[in-house]
């Protein structure tokens, strides 16, 4: 005969026996855990690295980068100007021919820019500082009335060529005018003056609007009783103002007898800033 385990037996037995050291064994796994994270907390915070936070070990409070207060700033914007005399005349001239045909309306203004180009040469004006530009030939078509239902008439052509001439000695700009007019240019399409190197006068009226900028914020600052200190920041904002521009205008009249007179008077370059500065009471 088998005899019956009792309910329980050995090997429930043997299950309750092991619970205590599983329990135990856990128990000590956990606290050498937290012993270690404690002492890793503990060693970060002895760091003292920049930008590290402390951790609270041992009652120390939390530390980090203190954020410096922001300065209250003031902002002025400043036009500032330079002026110079011209070093350089840039002129337009050119031919214009009407003919029965193309061949001949070209070779009418062909002859006659060639001869002008040859006179600014014997002037001295370098061949690098002539430029062809607005070269054209256009049919012009007989006029017809409007009950003519017919095809258009071609009764004649137009040609021109243009030069742009940068004369770089301003005083001999109206010996180039007359040259031209003299050796067969019929067209004199306009005179401008410029700089050679703008940079210095946009300098200079740079430096200007800095002290008209200076200048507002001082008075800014001293209604609202405070002082401006250090410069934060300056922006260039000239970019939508024009270039170059002549204060009085340029006058030339063509005269077949007696040199052009030609008056430079002045050119005149604006300047904007926007600078932003730091106030102290």
């Amino acid at each position: 005969m088998h005899r019956r385990r009792p309910p329980g037996g050995c090997e429930a037995a043997a299950r309750v026996g092991l619970m205590p050291t599983s329990r135990r064994t856990f128990g000590v796994a956990v606290a050498l855990v937290l012993l270690s994270a404690v002492g890793l907390l503990g060693a970060l915070s002895r760091t003292g690295a920049p930008g590290v936070l402390a951790f609270p070990v041992s009652g120390q409070v939390l530390q980090g980068p203190v954020p410096e207060p922001v300065r209250p700033r003031l902002t002025a914007v400043g036009d500032g100007e330079a002026r110079a005399q011209p070093d350089i005349a840039i002129v337009t001239v050119g031919a214009v021919q009407i003919a029965p045909s193309a061949s001949v309306a070209m070779a009418d203004v062909n002859q006659r820019v060639s001869a002008t180009i040859d006179a600014l040469k014997g002037l001295g004006v370098l061949e690098r500082d002539i430029q062809t530009s607005g070269l054209s030939l256009q049919p012009i078509q007989r006029p017809r009335a409007s009950s003519d239902q017919g095809p258009p008439e071609i009764e004649a052509y137009r040609a021109s060529i243009n030069l742009v001439v940068t004369v770089r000695d301003v005083s001999r700009a109206g010996a180039v005018l007359d040259a031209a007019q003299s050796s067969g240019a019929n067209v004199i399409g306009g005179m401008r003056f410029a700089l050679s190197d703008p940079s210095r006068v946009r300098a200079r009226a740079l430096a200007n609007a800095v002290e008209n900028a200076g200048r507002y914020a001082q008075e800014m600052a001293a209604a609202a009783g405070v002082h401006p200190a250090e410069v934060i920041s300056i922006a260039d904002e000239s970019s939508g103002l024009p270039g170059p521009r002549p204060v009085a205008e340029a006058r030339a009249a063509l005269s077949a007898d007696a040199s052009t007179p030609i008056e430079a008077g002045e050119l005149v370059m604006q300047a904007r800033v926007r600078v932003t500065y730091a106030l102290s009471p």
